[in-house]
């Protein structure tokens, strides 16, 4: 199985409000970020790297880079 970030986010058990949290955003801009994370500034992959749920699963910044670049 592929993973992608969508996926990765829901494995993680992250909801959209917390996502939303974590990177300083609300409403619909953290749907399209989450639709489309290629959309992401790298401010934004850097504060999801700094989370203890991507530490917890060793996911690092250049990790969720390759994921955000991958997805379609």
């Amino acid at each position: 199985m592929k993973l992608n970030f969508k996926m990765t986010i829901k494995a993680l058990s992250i909801t959209q409000e917390e996502f939303g949290k974590i990177i300083n955003v609300a409403g619909t801009t953290r749907s399209k970020y989450i639709k489309n994370p290629k959309e992401l500034r790298i401010k934004h992959i850097e504060l999801l790297s700094k989370h203890p749920k991507f530490i917890e699963a060793g996911l690092q910044f250049e990790d969720l880079i390759y994921l955000t670049l991958k997805t379609k």
